[in-house]
């Protein structure tokens, strides 16, 4: 039993529409993760501790953090992200203003609650999601041309 090049088609389709759709989640979940840790240096009470200790020990959240001071210049992201960070963090503001040393630890290696424990799952789906995007690059569905006909 033959497939019609209609059918052909039809999956073509869903197939480009599934890449399309993961390099918009990726690109949204980079955006959030830039949004939410671009606020941490203005952060009260303990945000420059904060930038100083993911500056020298967390590369993957300083590249959110510089990127997201640009991002932050856009009226009402600074609110945003100093909700959630304050949300995610306000049981270890009092331990991180004690213990400066062990500050990016603080913030990425426990979890105080939900919101906090959805900001490690954010921060990790980004370039696994990457990964994915550019993998599905090289298995997206392609027109095939040939030479003969025009």
């Amino acid at each position: 039993m033959a497939v019609s090049s209609r059918t052909k088609q039809r999956n073509k389709g869903k197939r480009s529409s599934w890449f399309l759709l993961l390099e918009l989640i990726f690109v949204v979940s980079l955006l959030s993760n830039m949004v939410i840790y671009g606020g941490i240096p203005s952060l009260p009470e303990v945000g420059t501790t904060l930038e100083r200790a993911v500056s020298k020990q967390e590369q993957i959240l300083n590249l959110y953090m510089r990127g997201g001071q640009l991002l932050l210049q856009i009226p009402g992201l600074q609110s945003i992200s100093h909700q959630v960070l304050t949300s995610a963090l306000q049981e270890g503001f009092a331990e991180i203003s004690v213990d400066a040393g062990n500050a990016a630890l603080i913030l990425t290696e426990r979890s105080y609650n939900r919101t906090h424990s959805m900001l490690h799952l954010l921060r990790w789906a980004t370039p696994i999601l990457f990964l994915a995007a550019l993998i599905g690059q090289f298995f997206r569905p392609r027109q095939i041309h040939s030479l003969g006909a025009r």
